[in-house]
């Protein structure tokens, strides 16, 4: 016989009961994810995400091209090729050279006010001054700068006739292939031959002694249409002192000009006039360095008008030019 159970009174909710829910529910509200915080935190992960991808990007190509280069060097080596070292730390260095000349002053400088002052240089230093940097290669190679350096040079070696293109596609062709001397320098040639003493009571030499002479000719041209001639045994070094010093009974003046690609010179001297014609020639691949000689005559002092000259004879001697920058 079961007995029957009787339920417990269920307990009646008092107010305090209802206080401590209400209480636990703002809780639990409080304790909820504020999404804002979240918003900006997802923003912040996405900036670094897109970072990180932006890295390895950039890490990718060169990772290839170390790959590449490496893959190239060995092929290289296996047909027996090496690659110079200046040539492949070129591109390493472009942009430490880039820096480097971002620093300095003259090259932020625009590139029409570089070619004001390029105006005031000479040919040689203008040359030298496009081997600084590309920027400077870059303005001193311009068609403006080369056909300053054209008039100035062939104007003053033409007897001043109009300089113009003519057969030359551009300045720069004009420049590089039309003859001319150079300044700053010296065309010397160096003559050297055997010959027999003069015997007399003075002399102290052993018998059949035979004696080597040695003497120089010395060309040195100015911008004015003008050059120093001299004909001496001393060495160039000397001579330059005396060229720059233009020393009376050793240096003498005169005039030269260009007529069908040669060059004439005539120089007074104490016993006559001498008149040279010469040859522009290259020498080492570096035009305008050489003169060959294809003329040379001597005039008497009472020859005023030039009428009756004295050739000698002329074996091609070329004389090289040796850059002297006091001159």
């Amino acid at each position: 016989m079961s007995v029957p159970v009787v339920a417990a009174p269920y307990p009646r909710r008092s107010r305090r009961d209802e206080d401590a829910e209400a209480l636990e529910q703002a809780l639990n509200e409080s304790l909820q994810p504020d999404f804002l915080a979240q918003i900006v935190q997802a923003e912040n992960e996405m900036r670094q995400l897109s970072l990180v991808a932006a890295n390895s990007s950039v890490n990718t190509p060169v990772i290839q091209s170390v790959a590449k280069s490496q893959s190239s060097e060995e092929d290289e080596e296996d047909l027996g090729l090496n690659i110079p070292d200046d040539i492949a730390m070129t591109s390493a260095d472009s942009k430490s050279l880039e820096d480097a000349n971002a620093e300095v002053a003259i090259c932020q400088l625009p590139e029409r006010m570089i070619m004001i002052l390029l105006e005031f240089l000479d040919e040689d230093s203008i040359g030298f001054f496009g081997k600084v940097c590309h920027h400077f290669h870059r303005v001193a190679s311009t068609e403006y700068i080369y056909e300053i350096m054209c008039r100035r040079v062939f104007l003053a070696q033409c007897r001043g006739r109009l300089v113009k293109l003519g057969k030359f596609h551009t300045w720069s062709h004009m420049f590089r292939t039309r003859p001319r001397v150079k300044y700053h320098g010296m065309y010397m040639l160096r003559i050297s031959y055997y010959k027999e003493p003069e015997w007399n009571m003075w002399t102290d030499l052993p018998k059949n002694a035979i004696l080597l002479a040695i003497y120089y000719r010395y060309f040195n041209f100015r911008k004015d249409g003008t050059f120093l001639y001299a004909m001496t045994h001393r060495h160039p070094r000397e001579t330059s002192q005396l060229m720059k010093r233009q020393e009376k009974d050793t240096v003498f003046k005169g005039t030269y000009y260009f007529q069908c690609g040669q060059v004439h010179a005539i120089v007074d001297v104490s016993h006559g006039t001498l008149e040279f014609i010469f040859r522009v020639a290259a020498r080492w691949r570096a035009p305008n360095t050489q003169l060959v000689l294809l003329s040379h005559a001597v005039y008497q002092p009472s020859d005023r008008l030039l009428l009756h000259p004295h050739y000698f004879d002329v074996k091609d001697e070329e004389f090289n030019f040796r850059r002297y920058w006091d001159l």
